[in-house]
């Protein structure tokens, strides 16, 4: 048998996007969209807020919101918003739907 890796090695999912009806889906697009959002709200704030204000791009939070966690216990702000996003499938189109 070939040894293809060794530990150690780098991995990750070979994935290109499909299109889902009126949607795409590709590797790591939940977080891709959620950096998106968060640059395009920073945009239009554009220091207009009367408060202190962080915005955080984290990581890890498949695995227990890692980084979030750190960035809250860091800043200690009084209330946070998540941004996160996954396909949904309980849409009218797609509930009689698989693929």
């Amino acid at each position: 048998m070939e040894k293809i890796i060794s530990i150690g090695n780098p991995v990750t999912r070979q994935r290109e996007m499909i299109e889902m009806g009126n949607c795409v889906n590709c590797k790591s697009i939940d977080n891709r969209v959620s950096v998106f959002i968060l640059i395009e709200a920073l945009r239009k704030l554009k220091g207009k807020i009367p408060y202190d204000f962080y915005a955080s791009f984290t990581v890890q939070e498949e695995v227990g919101l890692r980084g979030a966690s750190v960035a809250a216990h860091h800043i200690e702000p009084d209330f946070g918003i998540n941004i996160d996003t996954t396909i949904a499938f309980d849409t009218p189109e797609h509930v009689h739907t698989r693929w």
